[in-house]
């Protein structure tokens, strides 16, 4: 007997990004929690969400509207804000790890391994 076959819909495929200070970065899926990031200064300008548009007749992907959703982003120890930045959506206490567009994958890699939580025993 043949299992049934099961649309799953459209499926997202955008990253996300934040506009900040002319320049583009890129979420790294890393997240640090709450209680270490609230040592982090919080940046005096804030940055722009990107929204997702990656289905329909003419998908675009990641894209900047014009209302973009405004982000809180911190600055991270010891890392230039050029380079990467942390940011919080509202509603949220998480801070994620955003490495800017122009970073090499070596570096991008680095910066991910420094922030990343450590397992818990």
């Amino acid at each position: 007997m043949r299992a049934p076959e099961v649309s799953t819909g459209p499926v997202a495929d955008c990253s996300v990004l934040v506009r900040y200070a002319g320049g583009t970065y890129v979420a790294t899926g890393t997240v640090v929690a709450a209680a270490e990031a609230a040592r982090w200064p919080v940046l005096s300008a804030t940055g722009e969400l990107s929204a997702c548009a990656d289905t329909g007749p003419e998908p675009r992907g990641a894209y900047f509207p014009d209302d973009a959703t405004p982000v809180t982003l911190v600055a991270l120890p010891g890392v230039d804000e050029a380079v990467a930045v942390g940011y919080r959506r509202a509603g949220e206490d998480d801070v994620g790890v955003l490495v800017g567009q122009d970073v090499p994958a070596r570096d991008r890699r680095a910066l991910v391994a420094r922030f990343r939580p450590a397992p818990e025993p």
